[in-house]
């Protein structure tokens, strides 16, 4: 009996201190378990810091490629031939030409039933539509005696990608590119029109087509990265010299005028509602706008909302796209050249 107790309490003291060995062990492993969390953690940090690094380090790079690539381009450019300068005159009429949706490097050819061509586009149909414009605008100044000129460009220059399905493969040059030549063409149009008139231009900085959708997201949600800023400072440095033409830059990004004492409002269009828009805008702008005019869905069309008031939209310099086709819609390729009068309002497009 006594040689059995003390074997029973050896063995019971050994499984004891091995369950406290057991325990010890354990808690080592938690313990272990606890720093490898630890570590993981601060590697996780150190990770997402050098994510975040690299992605500042990239957008900064992307921002300096794109300017260095618009400078390079602006010293590569033959400077333009100035006019004379044109003696300012009063008159109680106020003259507007408005043109958008140029989709600048955009190719496409679509024919009806018959093989023949519906509406045909490219770079060189663009500039050929917009030296018929320049033209037609000329005729109509010299019939007028239109000494003043305000001109608006409403959005959309450019194609860009907001489809990548779609439209990647249908555009002859680059986002970048693209925006120099349109630019570059607008400022000699610009500086050829100033020859017979004095000109007042301004832009529509925020349009779908010309926001930059970085990593496939969704439309404004990068509301500043808008193609449209880089193509207005290439067109104020290459008009600089011309004092025929004044640019205007709203605050708001969209375009603004009094017109023989009327409040005219330009933005590119792309709202739910457009007629209601226009008391929209007085409302948030906290002025009382009398004429809106808009861009954006490639019709002409014109709704009075009140006395001496309308809302109107141009036509684009596109015209029938394969998008509108999609959609069972066509319509002409043009712009408008609107005519104010103070006392009767908007007397002409």
């Amino acid at each position: 009996r006594k040689k059995t107790q003390n074997y029973l309490k050896g063995y019971n003291d050994a499984k004891a201190e091995l369950g406290n060995a057991d325990q010890q062990l354990q808690n080592m492993i938690d313990e272990n378990k606890r720093l490898k969390r630890e570590a993981e953690k601060e590697l996780k940090k150190v990770q997402t810091e050098k994510l975040e690094y690299n992605k500042w380090l990239r957008e900064e790079a992307r921002d300096e490629l794109i300017a260095e690539k618009i400078c390079k381009s602006i010293v590569a450019l033959q400077p333009l031939d100035i006019p004379e300068y044109i003696q300012p005159v009063h008159n109680n009429k106020t003259y507007l030409l408005a043109f958008g949706d140029c989709h600048y490097s955009i190719e496409f050819c679509i024919r009806d039933l018959f093989g023949n061509i519906i509406n045909e586009y490219s770079p060189e149909i663009f500039e050929r539509r917009m030296w018929q414009l320049l033209n037609r605008a000329i005729e109509l100044i010299e019939k007028e005696g239109i000494t003043e000129l305000s001109v608006w460009e409403l959005g959309d220059g450019l194609q860009g990608i907001i489809r990548l399905n779609s439209q990647l493969l249908k555009l002859r040059y680059g986002i970048i590119d693209s925006s120099i030549l349109y630019a570059n063409f607008l400022a000699e149009w610009l500086n050829e029109l100033s020859k017979y008139v004095r000109i007042k231009f301004q832009m529509v900085i925020d349009s779908n087509h010309n926001q930059l959708r970085i990593c496939n997201a969704p439309k404004n949600a990068f509301a500043e990265e808008n193609m449209s800023k880089s193509m207005l400072v290439l067109i104020k440095e290459r008009l600089k010299n011309n004092h025929n033409i004044t640019i205007i830059e709203n605050p708001t990004g969209m375009n603004f005028s009094q017109m023989s004492t009327y409040q005219v409002l330009g933005c590119h269009g792309e709202v739910k509602n457009l007629e209601n828009s226009i008391n929209d805008f007085s409302r948030v702008l906290g002025t009382s706008l009398d004429y809106l005019i808009a861009a954006h869905c490639h019709h002409m069309n014109q709704k009075e909302v009140g006395i001496n008031s309308e809302v109107c939209t141009v036509r684009s310099i596109i015209g029938a796209d394969p998008y509108g086709m999609s959609l069972n819609k066509t319509s002409d390729a043009g712009a408008s050249l609107f005519v104010f009068e103070q006392g009767y309002g908007k007397t002409c497009e």
